[in-house]
């Protein structure tokens, strides 16, 4: 019977000890972490300024942040940035967004997860990813486009099933002659 006891007491004075080291080392890391995410915030802003001065450099440009649409449950798929290099695009011209999604549950697929489609006509927009979490799309406003404001639906779901819907706007004007 004393081998019981002595048995149970040593358990738990040593479930007690390891659960203080670990804490000890958990609580250790977090500034290390920190540390880390601010690091590669700026290899990520070097790299996208250099590869696209146009949306990172330039006052005109359109940075729409997404965070407070941030979902309670952050394992569920949102935006975090869409940025452009203008919201106001004419008939038959290009436009070019780049965005970043946020899936703390680390399980969005950027290949699958991802589907944007065009308000204007429906279509189904490609996806190029760029890297550190970012993608991009490029798709042309057709020449008898209507004038006047337009959305962006981005449908995200992830390896969960969790999924959301969320929206950029811009603006069509007439084409130039």
């Amino acid at each position: 019977m004393e081998y019981i006891y002595t048995n149970i007491l040593t358990l738990l004075l040593g479930g007690l000890i390891g659960y203080l080291i670990s804490n000890h080392f958990y609580r250790k890391s977090i500034p290390f972490v920190k540390h880390m995410r601010s690091v590669s915030f700026y290899i990520e802003e070097v790299y996208l300024s250099t590869k696209y001065p146009t949306i990172f450099q330039s006052n005109d440009s359109i940075k729409s942040s997404y965070l407070s649409q941030k979902p309670s449950n952050t394992d569920i798929p949102h935006l975090k940035m869409v940025c452009s290099e203008t919201d106001k695009v004419q008939q038959g011209k290009d436009m070019f967004i780049l965005f970043r999604m946020i899936d703390e549950g680390l399980n969005l697929s950027l290949t699958s997860g991802i589907e944007i489609r065009n308000n204007l006509n429906n279509y189904s927009l490609p996806i190029s990813i760029e890297g550190f979490g970012w993608c991009s799309c490029r798709f042309t406003i057709p020449e008898d486009a209507p004038i006047g404001k337009q959305k962006l639906i981005f449908n995200l779901k992830d390896g969960k099933g969790n999924t959301n819907t969320q929206e950029y706007y811009y603006t069509i004007f007439e084409k130039e002659n």
